[in-house]
């Protein structure tokens, strides 16, 4: 029970660290302090893709995003599983890094090197390009 009180409220902390500028995405998906975030069918904020998202396109299937990580931004102390703790230490050797968030399952992919991020939206048909967001 501890554990879950201490994990909501990290998660509460973070989400309140993307707050700032905002652009609603659609469909219960939205861009804030340059944080990806979908709202679940709880009504409960969830962050997908955390900080320092400088490019972004959608359609009515997937959003492509683009990040470059701030190596100051990078957690390496708090972890909420093996899978937040991969992708964080992946992003604190790999400074760029992109994203597919499959909009229809919420399923998220990467991060990703620019290789594979082709690669990936080659076989999964998704034809849009990364622009600028937040001048």
């Amino acid at each position: 029970m501890f554990k879950k009180i201490v994990y909501f409220i990290l998660l509460g902390v973070v989400a309140a660290s993307c707050h700032g500028d905002y652009m609603d995405l659609g469909d219960k998906y939205s861009l804030g302090n340059r944080c990806l975030g979908h709202t679940n069918d709880a009504g409960i904020d969830v962050i997908l893709i955390i900080g320092d998202i400088v490019k972004l396109d959608l359609n009515d299937s997937y959003i492509i995003a683009y990040q470059e990580v701030n190596p100051n931004y990078v957690d390496h102390d708090h972890f909420f599983s093996k899978e937040d703790e991969r992708i964080h230490k992946y992003m604190s050797t790999h400074p760029h890094n992109y994203w597919i968030v499959d909009k229809k399952t919420v399923k998220v992919y990467g991060p990703l090197n620019k290789e594979a991020f082709d690669k990936s939206c080659d076989s999964l048909n998704i034809n849009l390009t990364l622009k600028r967001v937040f001048k």
